[in-house]
């Protein structure tokens, strides 16, 4: 009997992680939710760890170089996690537990969310991603950001942030919150246009600056940050890179963040033209 109540509250507890799409709300209240979602029409996996070896999953994800995104939520642990992988190798990593007063990135964090891994309970969400998207992402992690004098009115922010991402052809992100700085869209941006925007309200929309523009028109008091990501080829992106499985990287060194002019009418900041295309590419494929 009470094995049969432990499968149930499993399985509920997958389900509700499969319908987090149709339960959006107006705002993203957390830090995980900053990676892109899962597009409705991709495929998704949910895992619970005493189901399966996610080591193994993780050594698939590596072999086959796939670009994907892991969200992780251990229930014993007390703590929630997401990692950006980009051709097999992670991106970014973003951790949080109820123990510490802070999210924890990059190296440290994937220490933390293999760590929770072990535990039974612990259940592991895998989607794929554009390699677009989850370029753009990583300037979350990897950045030059946008200035700001904390004046600057939010519509000419989105312009001077959108025309910037285009003219340097960068990959980047834009980031709107409300007045309590909760997220509630992201526009992400690649080879000088909108790939994709996702909002927390009505979940992926249509690539066009006007969907961005109502997004922004639907919060009070509205704030906008951008920015893009600080390479220059898919060879740079990936010397930031560490391996998913944790066996092979060492700890690397702290990573500086550097300033973005995103003035659409200084040419002095203008980075190479970036393609997908550089460098040898593999289809992705499903991790299993």
């Amino acid at each position: 009997m009470f094995a049969w109540k432990e499968k149930k509250n499993q399985t509920s507890q997958i389900r509700a992680i499969q319908a987090g799409e149709k339960q959006a709300t107006t705002a993203n209240r957390r830090a995980i939710g900053m990676l892109p979602s899962a597009s409705v029409h991709g495929e998704r996996q949910v895992f619970h760890c005493r189901d399966m070896k996610f080591h193994k999953l993780l050594l698939q994800i590596e072999a086959r170089q796939s670009t994907c995104c892991l969200r992780i939520m251990s229930p014993s642990k007390k703590s929630r996690a997401a990692i950006l992988v980009f051709r097999g190798r992670v991106l970014g990593c973003i951790y949080g537990n109820k123990r510490f007063a802070h999210q924890v990135f990059d190296y440290d964090a994937l220490q933390y969310t293999l760590a929770d891994m072990t535990a039974p309970d612990t259940m592991i969400e895998v989607y794929l991603l554009t390699q677009e998207i989850a370029l753009a992402a990583a300037s979350m992690f990897h950045s030059r950001l946008m200035g700001s004098t904390g004046k600057d009115d939010a519509y000419d922010l989105l312009q001077r942030a959108i025309n910037g991402l285009t003219r340097t052809k960068s990959p980047g992100c834009v980031i709107i919150n409300n007045c309590e700085g909760q997220s509630v869209c992201m526009v992400y941006m690649f080879g000088g246009k909108i790939v994709a925007i996702y909002s927390f309200l009505e979940g992926w929309l249509e690539p066009k600056f006007e969907n961005a523009e109502l997004c922004l028109s639907s919060v009070p008091d509205p704030q906008v940050l951008a920015s893009a990501l600080a390479v220059n080829s898919i060879e740079d992106a990936l010397r930031l890179t560490l391996s998913l499985t944790g066996l092979t990287d060492h700890r690397p060194q702290q990573r500086s963040s550097f300033r973005f002019d995103f003035n659409p009418y200084d040419t002095q900041d203008k980075l190479p033209a970036f393609s997908i295309k550089r460098g040898a590419y593999l289809t992705t494929t499903a991790a299993g």
